[in-house]
């Protein structure tokens, strides 16, 4: 199966490390930050979601997890389900 010229150069993006819009260093697998956060942006668009905000609502703070996994150890030792 060929591959389109299109294909072929984000494969050869990919395999560089480099960002498949513009040709900067990669941070993420495929993007430049300036790319990243622009496909991040579009994402929560499309979605409807609001940006993270670290410690915000929606999102459980780790301590949290290990409070909640605690909880769950403990009814386990009382015999409870």
């Amino acid at each position: 199966m060929s591959l389109s010229r299109q294909q072929r150069y984000v494969k050869k993006m990919l395999k560089q490390k480099r960002c498949v819009s513009c040709g900067r260093p990669a941070v993420g697998a495929r993007y430049c930050q300036e790319h990243l956060n622009a496909d991040s942006a579009r994402k929560r668009e499309k979605l409807g979601l609001k940006k993270w905000r670290r410690g915000h609502r929606g999102r459980p703070t780790i301590a949290s997890l290990n409070r909640d996994e605690q909880r769950a150890e403990d009814y386990g030792a009382l015999g409870r389900k």
